[in-house]
């Protein structure tokens, strides 16, 4: 499918909220200001792509069965930015994706996981990173697959990881 160069095709989220808007516009930015008054939530634009109305359609279709509301989509845990960048390949849209410069995990669960991982003395253990955040093991678990497959974590060969340049681990 052909890009427009002139529309973006965007992913507006939080990291306070599960729920992320797939749109298309000439300015992304000026957009995230538009819905940003209407939300009770801190918003940004976690990723955009050149494209237009038919790669914006093509997500849409791609993901309904994650549909919110309208054009609003809830990806459950997974990181919503991973699954669109995956999409585009599937869908035949190639090419990199333009970013914000400073990426954070868009799960309130991993920020939590990462935020408790960073203030802990190397090596923090899994079950302490638990007990800080009072989740379950297989929680933290779930969150630390995802910050690692995110580049927040790097994994060593030991099994311990590392925050991503704090040299703190976590087994």
């Amino acid at each position: 499918m052909p890009e427009n160069p002139d529309r973006w095709v965007y992913l507006i989220g939080s990291s306070r909220a599960r729920v992320v808007k797939i749109g298309v516009s000439n300015d992304p930015e000026a957009r995230l200001q538009e819905l940003q008054t209407g939300s009770p939530v801190a918003l940004r634009v976690l990723w955009k792509k050149p494209g237009g109305q038919p790669l914006e359609s093509a997500r849409h279709m791609y993901f309904g069965t994650c549909r919110a509301h309208g054009e609003w989509f809830d990806f459950g845990e997974h990181d919503p930015v991973a699954l669109v960048q995956a999409a585009a390949a599937t869908l035949g849209y190639h090419g990199p994706a333009t970013e914000p410069e400073t990426r954070e995990p868009t799960r309130n669960t991993d920020r939590l996981v990462l935020d408790a991982i960073k203030a802990m003395p190397a090596p923090a253990r899994k079950k302490e990173v638990a007990r800080a955040v009072r989740m379950t093991r297989g929680t933290v678990s779930k969150a630390v697959g995802r910050l690692v497959d995110g580049g927040f974590l790097a994994r060593e060969a030991d099994g311990s990881f590392n925050s991503a340049g704090s040299g703190k681990e976590v087994r």
